[in-house]
């Protein structure tokens, strides 16, 4: 090991009186008048308190470099963390005698070589780490299994390592690698990277101390490089913050100076209507006219409308908390989003008339251009009438809901844990920061709301935010509530009917038996469910048993209608239940019979 490093002034003081210790017994060994006996004694205590000495030596040099190494940084501004990680890296690897030593750091998602600090000694040759980044993980498959089981990966001859670690051995031959240490970056069960010592040309071994000076230099590292992550994810939410706030800004004096020009052609456009008379006689030409005029005014409250969404979604530049018509956000924000959204999918809107809640149009205005525009990029360009995107917005109790569904590509499933994690993200590299969601989840927490995410490969995602509506709506809500009626039927008209007979719910309808789950899993509880039995997508079978397992009693509050033979399996099943069973086609007398009888029982 290299002396570079010096113990302080009381450790090198107890080293210099052991060293006088060993010198007086050197000179008694050599001293004449000594027998021979007691001279090979003398030379062994000699030599024995000289290898003690040098081993705490050793010791006192590797704690004191611990010590350095640790306030260098836990302690250093952010600015000065990357180069006190490769001068730590250049002390461990001269005391521990190696010619290389390096940190390697994965991707977010823990896929891809991403950074690396490298020291090595002169004229020894060092990684080519810019064509290694990018690299999957999968290129080193041994040495990130013993990673991920938290092994170390100790090598004293390559030629011993596995056949399967084909990269490893690659490595080896490439930088002449004798020996070499692999330690993982461990933090909370997830592998960060690794830290690395080689020993180039020939084998060697590792002591216990150099294994236990490295382990606790890892240690070390792992905190430093997690602190640098949260002081760079404090300020990259900062800067974004800024960000929006001067888009905000712009987006609000644009709005203005928009305006005044927008008044004078639309003024003017106004004025030559009137005039046109006088000015053209002949009916066909003053015809014409007339149409481009509506053209040109039709351009003009286009305009109009945008600078007033953009007037809107900027107005949250205070930040300042007030009443929001949420369907007025709504679809200010989808008229912003068209241009993402034209080539893409079909929107349907269904909002509730007069939900509010508290908050600034901007923020929430945020929130939903965001969830809108992750949809659109989650449905391909080319297939408008294949998909959907599906925003609603209702009152559940206490709470306001606004759900934003499609049928795009789909969340795997390993990934929806990390979806609100800042800077995380699945896109190719430009095609987002990975902010979106973590902005919203931010968001939508400082209101005191909950946003939740159900998602499928191939079949969709749906995204639901929920914030609190003021005290007062839900006050006139209670006084005002009717019950709540659910009706299941694939024929549009009998739904319709269906509401007609029982005007004195609150309906909401559902096409199917799939599109009846989705509307109880968005919904929640109803007072009554109206559902036909026979149904191309989930049958009532389906829907009753979802309603039994998802929300326990209320499958007593269904009545079904049915209006064809049913199966022998499906017509059992229907007897074993209390249920009333209406037969079309029926009168409204006797559904409403049979609601009185359910609602008299429950």
């Amino acid at each position: 090991m290299s002396s570079s490093v010096l113990p302080p002034a009381t450790e090198f003081l107890a080293l210099n009186r052991i060293a006088a210790v060993v010198s007086v017994l050197e000179e008694l060994a050599e001293a004449s008048g000594v027998g021979a006996q007691e001279q090979a004694l003398l030379s062994l205590q000699a030599s024995r308190l000289q290898e003690e000495m040098e081993l705490i030596e050793l010791h006192l040099r590797a704690q004191i470099l611990i010590g350095t190494i640790s306030t260098r940084l836990l302690n250093v501004p952010l600015a000065a963390l990357e180069s006190g990680l490769y001068e730590s890296l250049r002390e461990l690897g001269e005391m521990t005698g190696v010619q290389r030593a390096y940190v390697f750091l994965l991707s977010e998602d823990g896929e891809r070589l991403a950074q690396a600090y490298e020291w090595v000694e002169d004229g020894v040759a060092a990684h080519d780490f810019e064509q290694m980044r990018g690299v999957s993980v999968d290129a080193f498959p041994w040495s990130m299994e013993q990673f991920r089981c938290g092994q170390t990966v100790v090598v004293s001859d390559p030629d011993t390592l596995p056949e399967r670690a084909v990269g490893e051995r690659g490595a080896c031959a490439t930088l002449t690698i004798g020996s070499y240490i692999n330690m993982p970056l461990y933090c909370d069960q997830k592998v960060l990277g690794w830290l690395g010592f080689d020993a180039v040309g020939a084998s060697r071994s590792w002591s216990l101390l150099e294994r236990q000076l490295m382990e606790i230099a890892r240690d070390v590292f792992v905190a430093a490089i997690q602190r640098k992550r949260r002081e760079e994810l404090v300020f990259r939410e900062h800067e974004l913050r800024h960000r929006i706030a001067s888009a905000n800004i712009l987006a609000a004096g644009l709005a203005h100076e928009i305006n005044n020009p927008l008044a004078f052609v639309v003024g003017n456009l106004g004025y030559l209507a009137e005039l046109l008379p006088e000015v053209v006689s002949e009916p066909r030409q003053r015809e014409t006219v007339l149409r481009v005029l509506a053209d040109a005014n039709e351009g003009a409250e286009r305009v109009d409308r945008i600078v007033g969404d953009l007037r809107l979604l900027s107005s949250g530049a205070r930040a300042d908390h007030e009443m929001v018509d949420v369907g007025q956000v709504v679809e200010a924000t989808l008229r912003i989003a068209q241009n993402q959204l034209r080539h893409r999918a079909r929107v349907q809107c269904s909002l509730e008339e007069g939900l509010r809640v508290r908050a600034s149009s901007s923020q929430l205005g945020q929130i939903l251009l965001n969830l809108i525009i992750n949809a659109a990029k989650a449905i391909p360009e080319g297939h408008f009438d294949a998909h959907c995107i599906d925003v609603r917005a209702f009152s559940r109790g206490v709470r306001a809901c606004i759900e934003v569904r499609d049928t795009g590509c789909g969340i795997a499933e390993e990934v929806l844990p990390r979806i609100f994690d800042p800077f995380f993200t699945t896109r190719e590299v430009g095609d987002g920061m990975g902010v979106g969601l973590a902005l919203c989840h931010h968001l939508v927490t400082s209101l005191d709301g909950k946003i939740e995410v159900q998602s499928h490969v191939d079949v969709g995602t749906a995204v639901c935010v929920e914030l609190p509506r003021p005290a007062e709506d839900t006050a006139r809500d209670a006084s005002e509530q009717r019950p709540r009626l659910l009706v299941v039927d694939d024929e549009p008209r009998i739904g319709d009917m269906v509401t007609r007979f029982l005007d004195g719910f609150e309906a909401v309808l559902a096409r199917n038996g799939r599109e009846a789950v989705e509307r109880l899993a968005s919904c929640g509880a109803f007072d009554v469910i109206i559902c036909d039995v026979m149904m191309p997508e989930l049958g009532g079978v389906d829907v009753y048993e979802f309603v039994r397992q998802r929300y326990p009693g209320m499958e007593r509050r269904i009545v079904f209608i049915s209006g064809g033979s049913l199966s022998s399996e499906t017509d059992d099943f229907l007897r074993a239940l209390p249920n009333a069973l209406v037969r079309k086609p029926f009168m409204p007398r006797d559904l409403r019979a049979a609601v009185a009888d359910l609602r008299s029982v429950s």
